[in-house]
């Protein structure tokens, strides 16, 4: 498809959208959807089902807007969390070429036997099938649509372009929201979604993650080229489809409490983490490691966002929720709204709500992302992979309650930090992470002696002001000054509406 025809199929969606949006408000102003729940919704729904309609980036975008509770309602991450794509089934013929240009004109040798029938599994990307390779081994066998990685490079090129038009009109948007950086996201989830080399790399660094864990694996990539991924099949079902009492307590709690481990381990100690670890996509079967598949939307960060989100964790587990928040700050950036002294406020208040919640009622999925919205609201903008974190934890804690209900993510937390902080004392000490340390020491050492010399140049020359009063303050008042003054531009405009609405209520029907 051309770029024009794909521009105008996507306005064309879009605007169905926006003509369903106003005839629900339309509805709402006509007593049909009275109920603010009801009418949120509706809008919640259609949203969910123009981004089906739009394919898989767009699922992708639902995806990781559901991750932003300080971006949208909660309505509407419930309903995004449903997000499914509406594809048929295509017969097996369909998906022949495919195989041939990736496996060779005999790739049907190789095989013993290929259930073609049924596919275990059926998306927009790809088609999935059980089958049998000449040695007996089961194996998985993953084939590309055709051309869906072409179509999914232009709606990555069509998108870039929308959004660097939005952040140039809305710079506002761009400072808190970073929605470029929140593409970046979805554009390396949609990655090994179209370039299988990518997630056989990706599940090659997990398995050598998982080495460590005793009741998990990662199925061995087999053969692997850009639209054909050749693996090993996980033993058992998913835990979504599993019958629990098969499992002993025993087991269930040490295949839980792995789970929760790699989810930690890997962000604060790696880098890496799986970003949806949902009970479909954990298999077990009784007597065998959890074995974790789908290794398309896996998260990454640097060493000073893994630091930052431990003393986070630490602050967390010890109430104290100024050293929370100022952990916190340190996962984010500070904007031209930002207003810490409010920030830490909001944590000193709700850290303690989370201290003293039972574990088995906590939700820590949730309550992690609670932060987020306190980043947003006092002008903190928050790094993407944070809030694909939140996600991942509160996908895990629903594979936790299906399976290992006695278990919760801060359980696991609290009995793995010795390890995590030990993990990340060695890392400490490598020689690449001493040569950064002293390369940043070296260049410092040399910067303050001309800062100093600048500094003493523009008191002699009454260039540098020492002031007493403490800026937050001014700054603070500013900010006051400026809400006050936004807030009677606020009433004057919902007066005069209001008027103009009443006026019009009020004048007899022509």
């Amino acid at each position: 498809m051309r770029k024009r025809d794909r521009v105008l199929e996507v306005a064309g969606v879009l605007g169905e959208l926006l003509a369903g949006e106003a005839k629900l408000r339309w509805q709402r102003s006509r007593n049909g959807l009275a109920d603010p729940e009801d009418f949120e919704r509706e809008r919640a729904r259609a949203l969910r089902q123009t981004l089906e309609q739009l394919g898989p980036l767009y699922i992708k975008v639902g995806q990781v807007l559901s991750t932003r509770p300080d971006l949208v309602s909660q309505t509407v991450i419930d309903a995004l969390q449903d997000l499914h794509e509406q594809v048929m089934v295509r017969p097996f013929s369909e998906f022949e070429p495919v195989l041939e240009r990736n496996l060779g004109a005999h790739w049907r040798y190789r095989f013993k036997e290929i259930d073609t029938e049924v596919p275990l599994g059926a998306a927009s990307i790809a088609q999935v099938y059980r089958a049998v390779q000449n040695d007996g081994l089961e194996v998985v066998l993953k084939v590309q649509r055709p051309g869906v990685a072409a179509g999914t490079r232009l709606d990555m090129e069509i998108l870039a372009q929308a959004v660097k038009l939005v952040v140039k009109r809305a710079p506002t948007i761009e400072e808190i929201f970073q929605p470029e950086a929140m593409l970046e996201v979805i554009f390396g989830a949609m990655r090994p979604e179209i370039d299988f080399t990518a997630e056989a790399a990706n599940m090659e660094d997990f398995r050598e993650m998982l080495e460590q864990f005793d009741h998990l694996a990662v199925p061995e990539v087999l053969d692997v080229t850009k639209e054909v991924l050749v693996m090993t099949k996980a033993p058992g079902v998913s835990i979504r489809e599993c019958v629990v009492d098969d499992f002993s307590s025993k087991e269930r709690e040490l295949i839980g409490r792995d789970l929760c481990a790699m989810l930690f381990h890997g962000f604060m100690v790696d880098g890496l983490f799986h970003a949806d670890p949902h009970p479909g996509n954990v298999f077990v079967a009784p007597g065998e490691p959890a074995t974790v598949i789908d290794f398309g939307m896996v998260g990454r960060i640097d060493r000073r966002m893994a630091l930052g989100y431990t003393r986070f964790m630490m602050a967390t587990a010890l109430n104290d929720g100024e050293a929370a928040g100022r952990a916190a700050l340190e996962m984010g950036t500070l904007t031209s709204r930002a207003n810490i002294a409010g920030f830490l406020s909001d944590m000193q208040r709700y850290i303690p709500t989370m201290a003293h919640q039972s574990l088995a009622n906590m939700e820590f999925g949730n309550d992690f992302n609670q932060f987020l919205v306190f980043c947003t609201k006092r002008g903190i903008a928050v790094n993407p992979s944070i809030a694909l974190f939140g996600k991942a934890t509160a996908n895990l804690e629903g594979t936790l309650r299906r399976f290992a209900p006695e278990l919760t993510p801060f359980d696991v937390f609290r009995d793995t930090m010795g390890d995590i902080i030990k993990d990340q004392a060695k890392q400490l000490v490598e020689q690449e992470e001493l040569l950064r340390i002293a390369n940043e020491a070296f260049f410092a050492s040399r910067s303050i002696p001309e800062q100093v010399r600048y500094l003493a140049q523009a008191v002699v020359n009454g260039q540098y002001v020492l002031r007493i009063r403490d800026d937050s303050a001014v700054l603070h008042e500013e900010r006051e000054d400026a809400r006050a003054r936004a807030l009677r531009r606020t009433l004057v405009g919902v007066a005069a509406a209001a008027l103009w609405y009443d006026h019009r209520r009020r004048r007899p029907p022509s």
